[in-house]
């Protein structure tokens, strides 16, 4: 699993260049894949939710929570949606129903071991900012404005990454959203909107 080969899965179901490329969290990584690959690959490209660069036991932290929830959700799907819920009270049923199938549906193998990886190799998680930066220098960011009343509050994108992605990109490009992580399915008036603006 890499930001390549997962570039290489999109471009198989989707070869043609897009107008518009948006990528959420670790579909973010797969943007910056694509582009790596080929930078004229879509006209307007809109990152949401950037994480910044993991620490090497937030990235072990994460691999064994991928396999846990795998397995969580595979024996008693209904502790996982009620979970779900409670973490994430803004989200439709149907935004519900899909977080679980996506964890149900998922193979977590190589993407616990690709974050098993990150975290023995520092060369391979490059600052946030510095890979936007230079694959994708007229990307705009929408970014998590926390929101403590969420239990996922906060934002992925840490701070100082958020203010040095301000200074990098042009002027307006970086888009705070007040809501948690999943900006699209907590607050879907202002992602639309933003984005909305952004290709209009």
């Amino acid at each position: 699993m890499s930001a390549a080969t997962l570039a290489a899965a999109v471009r198989e179901v989707h070869p043609q260049r897009p107008d518009v490329l948006i990528g959420h969290s670790l579909g973010t990584v797969t943007a910056l894949g694509l582009l790596e690959a080929d930078p004229g690959w879509a006209a307007t490209v809109i990152l949401e939710e950037p994480p910044s660069r993991l620490a090497p036991d937030a990235c072990r932290t994460l691999a064994d929570g991928i396999v846990a929830d795998v397995d969580a959700v595979r024996a008693d799907r209904r502790a996982i949606v009620d979970r779900v819920r409670r973490e994430c009270p803004r989200w439709d049923d149907e935004d519900v129903h899909w977080a679980v199938q996506g964890i149900a549906e998922m193979d977590p193998g190589p993407f616990a071991r690709w974050l098993r990886a990150l975290a023995a190799d520092a060369s391979l998680r490059p600052a946030t900012p510095d890979r936007i930066g230079t694959v994708a220098p007229r990307a705009h960011v929408l970014a998590a404005v926390g929101d403590r009343s969420l239990l996922d509050g906060g934002s992925a994108l840490a701070a100082p990454d958020r203010e040095a992605l301000e200074a990098r990109l042009l002027r307006g490009h970086v888009i705070g959203i007040e809501g948690g992580h999943c900006l699209h399915r907590d607050a879907p008036d202002a992602w639309l909107a933003a984005v909305g603006a952004i290709i209009a």
